[in-house]
């Protein structure tokens, strides 16, 4: 990825390309990936235009004065307070709160509804050149996006992932957000979802995979991709209820209670109170109440676990009460929801920040055990062999693969890939390219003098005669004595062996860079949701983005973990042996009304 001046005059591919004709003169130019051709024609023929454009990069990277950067700054702020509470830009120039503003400081200049505009544009075009530098200075990334054109809300957002050089520890950083279409009125410099990733992976040597929510088709071209392990496993809880009537009927009848339940407000309150005086006492252990926006991955399950949890409490709504679901579906509800719970728990380990690609195989294999050694009906059977087909399909993906042989608490163990094996994983990593080996930071206190100093040299000479090939028969003659425990940080290993095996240590964190999840994306459209339009309108591009820059820097300033995830819900999942819906919890008897209008005379 360059920021070179060239591309501002020309105009950059989007697949790699030997020549590039000048936009001015039509000249057929030599470029083939590099820019030095298209540099000399452009000073060389078009000295004005490279001046021209030379001027405006040397404004971009000297920047605002520090006196500047501070005056600008409760601008800057006051135009986010407007995004995030999606503030009409009009009401700036609204005379009282102008007043209003200048009684607090008489020397606070209230930016005009044209500046506050203009202001989200610069800190848009500000966020893009600043992510692209960042971006430039790492080795190799993942691209993460949650593109997906089912959502309720229209719009998607991208990070980046990469492992920082000398801690080994994974980094997400965001890059933009950003609406699926175009509006007629929507500002130019948004554009569609294919250039705006173009932009993040226009060096494909960089981007080791791209993770989505979706096939997107061509639009990454030969770019490896990786399902999100969310989405799948989603898939196998709705392919699971499209397999079972009865599954798919008090699904779809518990979906309709809650929905009813979030679309009126003062019941929704009721039920957040009575749900927070129940949770207080000790024989009481509740699943929490779904609000919207609903979860994206796991609805199934988390619909029906609420549902049998708080049967009671629902059936004191009087909205509700007519919709309770009665007689045989009721009693269905405790197996399915104990039978789902498993897969349910993957799904929350996958959906985790910390999580990694290669843990997605194992994690399903361990669900499908569980499954398998429980009680054996149709059901049960079917959900295996739909997480069989999820497995396979993972293990058909080589960047997998190579990210689990890469991951020294799964390498080698027998049976982990079948029908795959390890040979031939090893082989696909032989012929991967070692570009530039990670370096080992040692402290300045080692020894350079004596026998410590002398091993060490000797070490480094027999070190320089190691392939590839010697240090996968040494790894996997150290997994098979010393293997990491499962709940241990692959990358860390990484760090600790980088100096015994440094050709693979330097593929392996490449291939340990992805997530298991588009999580972070699913963070993001979780705080936007609110603020976002299905039916666009002008300015919504600018609303949007201002939001999401609010949330990301309130992110980077320690009020949110990057790493802590509500496990993809507004609803956090309980443990199965807390809950224990059996049929009798869920027939439970019609409410004590005057109990309850004694305790909240506001609801009658």
């Amino acid at each position: 990825m360059s920021s070179s001046i060239v591309w501002k005059f020309f105009e950059r591919p989007k697949v790699t390309s030997d020549t590039l004709k000048c936009p001015k003169c039509s000249t057929e130019l030599v470029y083939k990936g590099t820019t030095s051709g298209l540099l000399r024609h452009l000073k060389g023929r078009h000295m004005e235009d490279f001046e021209k454009y030379k001027g405006e990069q040397s404004a971009w990277k000297k920047g605002p004065s520090n006196e500047s950067k501070k005056a600008n700054e409760p601008q800057d702020h006051l135009t986010l307070a407007f995004c995030t509470g999606r503030i009409p830009f009009d009401f700036v120039d609204n005379p009282e709160f102008v007043r209003f503003c200048k009684s607090i400081n008489q020397k606070f200049k209230t930016p005009s509804s044209k500046n506050i505009r203009e202001i989200v544009k610069r800190m848009n075009m500000a966020h893009l050149e600043t992510t692209k530098t960042k971006l430039e200075g790492i080795k190799n990334y993942v691209l993460i996006t949650d593109f997906n054109c089912e959502r309720s809300a229209s719009f998607y957002s991208v990070y980046a992932a990469y492992v920082e050089p000398t801690t080994f520890q994974r980094q997400f950083m965001f890059c933009d957000i950003r609406y699926y279409s175009i509006p007629e009125t929507a500002n130019d410099q948004f554009w569609k979802p294919t250039d705006f990733l173009n932009s993040f992976y226009s060096q494909c040597d960089k981007v080791t995979a791209v993770i989505n929510d979706e096939n997107f088709g061509e639009a990454f071209g030969s770019m490896p991709r990786i399902l999100c392990s969310g989405s799948s496993i989603n898939g196998i809880f709705n392919k699971f209820a499209d397999k079972f009537e009865d599954v798919r009927d008090v699904f779809q009848e518990v979906k309709e209670v809650f929905e009813i339940l979030n679309g009126n407000e003062e019941d929704l309150e009721y039920a957040k109170r009575r749900f927070n005086d129940l949770s207080q006492k000790a024989d009481y252990t509740l699943a929490p109440l779904p609000v919207f926006p609903l979860p994206k991955w796991g609805l199934l399950f988390t619909l029906l676990q609420s549902y049998a949890s708080n049967a009671s409490l629902l059936s004191s709504i009087a909205s509700l009460r007519d919709k309770m679901i009665n007689g045989a579906k009721l009693t269905k509800i405790p197996n399915i929801v104990a039978l789902l719970d498993p897969l349910n728990r993957a799904l929350e380990e996958l959906t985790d920040d910390s999580s990694f690609i290669s843990d997605i195989v194992p994690n399903l294999l361990s669900v499908k055990e569980e499954i398998e050694n429980g009680m054996q009906d149709e059901m049960s059977r079917e959900l295996s062999a739909l997480i069989q087909e999820e497995i396979s399909s993972f293990l058909s993906n080589d960047h997998i693969l190579l990210a689990m042989l890469s991951d020294p608490r799964y390498a080698f163990i027998p049976n982990m890939i079948d029908p795959r094996t390890w040979n031939e994983a090893e082989q696909l990593l032989s012929e991967q390219e070692v570009n530039g080996e990670l370096k080992v930071f040692e402290s300045v206190s080692h020894e350079q003098t004596g026998v410590g100093g002398l091993l060490k040299r000797k070490l480094n000479n027999s070190d320089t005669k190691r392939t590839l090939k010697t240090e996968l028969l040494q790894y996997q003659a150290l997994m098979s004595t010393h293997r990491p425990f499962h709940t241990s940080d692959p990358l860390q290993f990484w760090k600790e062996q980088v100096f015994n095996f440094p050709k693979l240590a330097t593929l392996s964190v490449k291939f340990l860079t992805a997530t298991a999840s588009t999580s972070s994306c699913e963070k993001m459209y979780q705080k936007c949701f609110t603020k976002a339009k299905r039916k666009r309108e002008i300015d919504d591009d600018l609303y949007l983005f201002g939001h999401a820059l609010a949330q990301d820097n309130e992110t980077e300033q320690g009020s949110s973990s990057p790493t802590q995830y509500d496990h993809h819900y507004s609803v956090q999942s309980v443990e199965m042996e807390d809950i224990k819906p059996t049929v009798s919890s869920l027939l439970a008897p019609e409410p004590d009304l005057k109990r309850v209008k004694k305790e909240d005379p506001e609801r009658f």
